[in-house]
């Protein structure tokens, strides 16, 4: 499941709802897989650069993904993030970062399973526990491909 850590200054609880939303919607639209693989982690924390707080309205998202995707994929992603970001915020463009990191299909465990390569999660999907597919398929974004 790709995850998003998104360390921005305190948000309206629509405004995390948007992102995370965008973010979903975003990680789909670039790579595609579902949006319900999307996890948007939004933790309470002070964020210090260059040793001072941080007071700004500055936004930082580090998203870890399956490797597997080219480099105009992962820029069009961070690019379109980061352009999302700062549409619901209202933070300049300048101010959200986003870091991408790749992590190797065989170094995650997911659903008590280790997850495919990009683009092979339909035969990983199917051999799951039916109540886990019926809970899966409820989710949005389940229509980028079918179980």
């Amino acid at each position: 499941m790709p995850t998003y850590v998104v360390y921005a200054p305190p948000l309206a609880p629509e405004t995390k709802s948007a992102l995370a939303q965008a973010i979903s919607k975003r990680h789909s639209a670039e790579t595609g897989a579902p949006e319900y693989f999307a996890q948007v982690v939004f933790p309470a924390s002070e964020r210090y650069v260059g040793g001072a707080r941080v007071e700004s309205g500055h936004i930082w998202v580090r998203a870890d993904i399956r490797s597997g995707r080219d480099a105009p994929v992962r820029s069009s992603l961070a690019m379109g993030l980061a352009k999302d970001i700062s549409a619901i915020t209202g933070v300049k463009l300048e101010a959200v970062w986003v870091y991408i990191t790749n992590i190797d299909a065989s170094d995650i465990v997911e659903y008590g399973r280790v997850m495919p390569n990009p683009g092979d999660e339909g035969p990983w999907l199917e051999s799951m526990d039916h109540e886990l597919i019926a809970k899966l398929k409820a989710l949005p974004g389940k229509d980028v491909f079918e179980l």
